[in-house]
């Protein structure tokens, strides 16, 4: 005799960007629906932003995906950046106002080996500017059954070196457990120790995910949250 069995469909998420698979989300038999990012990091290279873009701080420059960024001139990467602003949360990268305060005298005290850090996920209409945001905000910020305001602590953080020459913060992949229903389009990590909720990183899922009375995981690279290419 033939018995109905539960099934489960599978169904690809592509990159609004550029086409490329970005997740899944599986669609059970009782309509539940868990939501799978296959999250890429932020890749950071340090060279002059002629032969190598990458990490500018003389004149203010941007911490971003330098994989995304032309092999072109200052001034011409400059306009690219700042295109890359504009719509919806398309944009990975680091806070640079952060970074700066970390590296110069404030001595910000962003400690990567800390696990009180928190994934915030937004929606679609939120755009995150890394010139000029510090701390986490609300604003924008998705809201659903199983999901806390503020986000969730992450889990295992390590910084190390890998591969050789390039510094690599990691961490376990990220889930909200079942049952979570919300819809999100990217995720900001900031410091919940600090006295300002400081910003560290954003990763844009790069199209809308959704959870239904299910799971939602953020599934982080091989390369990590990101990477610090240091001799390029």
């Amino acid at each position: 005799m033939n018995l109905l069995r539960p099934r489960t469909e599978r169904k690809l998420r592509r990159s609004e960007i550029d086409g490329s698979v970005a997740g899944f989300e599986l669609e059970h038999w009782d309509d539940h629906q868990d939501a799978h990012v296959l999250a890429r990091a932020p890749r950071v290279v340090v060279g002059d932003g002629i032969r190598t873009p990458g990490l500018f701080f003389p004149g203010h420059g941007l911490l971003v995906d330098a994989k995304r960024r032309p092999r072109r001139g200052l001034r011409d990467l400059a306009r690219q950046l700042h295109r890359n602003q504009d719509g919806v949360f398309t944009s990975s990268g680091l806070y640079v106002l952060n970074w700066i305060d970390v590296l110069d005298a404030t001595q910000l005290a962003i400690d990567t080996s800390l696990s009180t850090h928190k994934w915030a996920m937004y929606t679609n209409t939120e755009t995150p500017n890394f010139s000029t945001e510090v701390a986490y905000a609300a604003t924008n910020e998705v809201a659903g059954t199983g999901y806390t305001a503020g986000g969730q602590v992450i889990v295992s953080p390590t910084t190390t070196e890998s591969p050789a020459g390039t510094l690599m913060y990691d961490m376990a992949d990220q889930v909200w457990a079942s049952p979570t229903s919300v819809t999100a389009r990217g995720a900001k990590l900031y410091a919940d120790v600090l006295a300002g909720n400081n910003l560290i990183v954003a990763m844009t899922f790069t199209t809308d995910f959704t959870s239904t009375a299910g799971t939602f995981t953020i599934q982080f690279a091989s390369t990590g949250v990101f990477t610090f290419d240091l001799t390029p």
